[in-house]
């Protein structure tokens, strides 16, 4: 598994919830919508990714949205499943869904 984000990123198309952003600018999401898109991607079905908790990193600067929640373009995340425990990972929101980078510890 570790060695198959190490090969190259995962790109996944997801990203409804933060899906009207402007082209120029870097989407932006609230950590529960995060956790919410990557378990219900492909990703997590296919890799039996049962459990996500993210905190949003503070580069690029956060966001408020509508409802004065702070909003993240980066998330660093901690995934388990029925393969793995505790897989880190950089979540990085595109426009189309979100990349995953492997975080050497």
């Amino acid at each position: 598994m570790r060695k198959r984000l190490a090969l190259a990123a995962v790109t996944l198309v997801a990203l409804a919830a933060a899906g009207s952003a402007a082209a120029s600018a870097p989407p932006f999401a609230t950590v529960a919508q995060v956790e919410q898109m990557i378990l219900a991607s492909p990703f997590a079905a296919s890799e039996a990714v049962t459990d996500a908790s993210c905190v949003g990193l503070k580069q690029p600067p956060p966001q408020r949205n509508a409802a004065h929640q702070l909003t993240y373009h980066r998330f660093r995340c901690s995934l388990s499943g029925s393969y793995f425990t505790d897989l880190n990972v950089i979540v990085v929101l595109t426009g189309t869904g979100f990349e995953l980078h492997p975080v050497n510890s």
